[in-house]
């Protein structure tokens, strides 16, 4: 039996809480079991990544790896689809995020009955130059648009992602989706500057719980996890000071 840790989830240490708690804990055990939850291990401690926001973290959920997993793909996709369903959630057209918010945001449009299109990180080069693909800006009327994608961190890439949705088709953007929140700080801030409401299905803190009782991590792994959840600035700094000497 595991020693028993208590994750912020379970203290209501939340930047961006799950409406659904009970779904929130099933599909961090199926992401958790299939191999999500991603990181490095040197002597038993956790080695760092680097987020694109420049924070350092002991580890990154990598939802790509459920494409190779179809009982929980399909299942994560079902949890998603009764997410928005029971949220009130309004809209006409799903836009994925590049990259894994494309094929994650089909299989949810699918579900859903939805049209899809994507939003690039930046605008094509060459060709006819777009930001956002499968729609033609000048005819398709997108109406109210769900965002989708894969993980929220610090809300950066989404806030980027919303503001070429509103400026390029003029769509109107209120909602935003992801499968997991990293629960960075600055996102819930960010979200709501820019009058966006976030939705996700579960959160780093549940998945780490989840793999810690998987026997995937161990007792010092997960409370390493814990310390960034509580405090990624200072984390990062630590992580810094180690790296450097």
């Amino acid at each position: 039996m595991p020693t028993r840790i208590v994750f912020p989830h379970e203290e209501g240490r939340l930047v961006v809480p799950c409406p659904d708690p009970g779904l929130a804990e099933t599909v961090a055990q199926e992401l958790a079991g299939a191999g999500v939850l991603q990181y490095y291990e040197c002597e038993g401690r956790l080695v760092p990544y680097t987020l694109t926001s420049g924070l350092q973290s002991p580890c990154y959920p990598d939802h790509r790896v459920l494409l190779m997993h179809p009982t929980e793909r399909r299942s994560v996709i079902a949890g998603l689809a009764r997410l928005v369903q029971t949220n009130e959630a309004e809209f006409d057209c799903i836009v994925g995020v590049e990259t894994a918010g494309i094929p994650f945001g089909v299989l949810l449009a699918e579900t859903l009955g939805k049209p899809f299109c994507f939003v690039r990180k930046t605008r094509k080069t060459h060709g006819r130059g777009r930001w956002v693909e499968c729609v033609d800006p000048t005819t398709d009327q997108l109406g109210r648009v769900l965002v989708f994608d894969e993980v929220f961190s610090t809300g950066g890439t989404m806030i980027r992602a919303v503001e070429v949705i509103r400026n390029e088709l003029l769509a109107r953007v209120e909602l935003a989706v992801a499968i997991t929140s990293n629960e960075l700080f600055p996102s819930a801030d960010n979200f709501s500057r820019h009058s966006i409401r976030p939705l996700v299905i579960t959160n780093l803190s549940y998945i780490a719980k989840a793999a810690y009782h998987l026997g995937l991590l161990s007792s010092i792994q997960a409370l390493d996890i814990i310390a960034f959840l509580r405090d990624p600035v200072g984390w990062t700094q630590r992580a810094d000071r180690s790296t450097a000497r």
